[in-house]
């Protein structure tokens, strides 16, 4: 399973997307994990959506989750954990995308 991060969008918005993995738990369920990180100083400027898109061996899209970094609450970094609770999920995802976007 590849796992891609988008340097370019990370920039624009301040952050680092890295330390990323993914794994398959007990239930046979799909977990994405990733640390954000502030680029310049210990905060970022606004309050930033991190996007998981999953995709099967033929590129096409098969689920996405969002989580939330708000910019009252980070400091220096913040992991970020995707549940996907679908099973047979894990079987079907080939490349894995994570990236910010403005919420």
């Amino acid at each position: 399973m590849i796992i891609e991060t988008l340097p370019d969008h990370e920039n624009r918005y301040g952050i680092t997307i890295d330390k990323t993995s993914a794994r398959t738990d007990a239930y046979g369920f799909l977990i994405v994990i990733c640390e954000a990180k502030a680029i310049s100083g210990s905060s970022i400027k606004q309050d930033i959506e991190i996007q998981c898109a999953l995709y099967d061996e033929n590129g096409f899209p098969v689920d996405s989750s969002s989580e939330y970094l708000s910019s009252e609450e980070f400091f220096q970094f913040q992991l970020i954990k995707f549940d996907f609770a679908e099973e047979g999920l894990s079987q079907l995802v080939r490349k894995i995308k994570i990236y910010p976007k403005m919420r």
